[in-house]
């Protein structure tokens, strides 16, 4: 037997209670696209946390010494924690019309470019932050070496860290859209929406 979920929305209209139920099948809910939306999130909120505590407690920067760098990578993080989650429900909806599943692969396709581009640069910055010149002399050398292998070292590790998530994020997002638009089939003809059931009650 198919187990279904019924979601019931409650009105007053006129003094008798409408109940319009819109009914979505468990089998509907075991698609890629439904469980990606799970990683991401918890994926984003990863790479937030890292953004605001990873520098001993304090925010930390995707590039430091660009700050349209910084928004990208803060701005594109935050708004698909935005976006993910309302997604998310739209499958709950049972929303699955070609119309939304083109909007979703737009969503996907450019959050994926987004936040591997993001990443890319935390990545280019962090790596070379502690490096020291390859012709330097031991004294140099040493000076060097003590001044990035405490604070400034674990700060690098942290920005490494950010720029991975933020990539392994976009890498969801490219897996989503793919998925998306091999098995969503969104140059298919619409599917056929179920049809809600209306119940009154006095």
């Amino acid at each position: 037997m198919d187990v279904r979920v019924w979601l019931g929305v409650y009105r007053n209209m006129g003094g008798r209670r409408e109940i319009p139920l819109t009914i979505v099948s468990i089998k509907d809910l075991k698609q890629p696209g439904f469980i990606l939306k799970f990683f991401q999130i918890a994926m984003l909120i990863a790479t937030i946390l890292v953004a605001r505590l990873g520098k001993a407690g304090q925010p930390l920067s995707f590039h430091k010494t660009s700050v349209d760098a910084d928004a990208l990578g803060r701005g594109v993080t935050i708004a698909y924690l935005i976006i993910s989650p309302v997604l998310l429900i739209g499958y709950v909806l049972g929303e699955i019309g070609n119309q939304r599943r083109k909007m979703e692969f737009i969503f996907n396709a450019v959050g994926a470019f987004l936040l591997i581009l993001s990443g890319s640069i935390a990545i280019d910055f962090w790596r070379t932050v502690g490096l020291a010149p390859i012709f330097v002399e031991p004294s140099l050398w040493e000076r060097f070496r003590a001044e990035y292998t405490s604070s400034a070292h674990n700060e690098k590790n942290a920005g490494l860290c950010l720029g991975c998530l933020s990539i392994l994020t976009g890498f969801l997002y490219l897996a989503d859209a793919v998925f998306g638009y091999r098995l969503g089939g969104i140059t298919k003809k619409p599917l056929q929406q179920s049809h809600g059931q209306l119940i009154n009650t006095k």
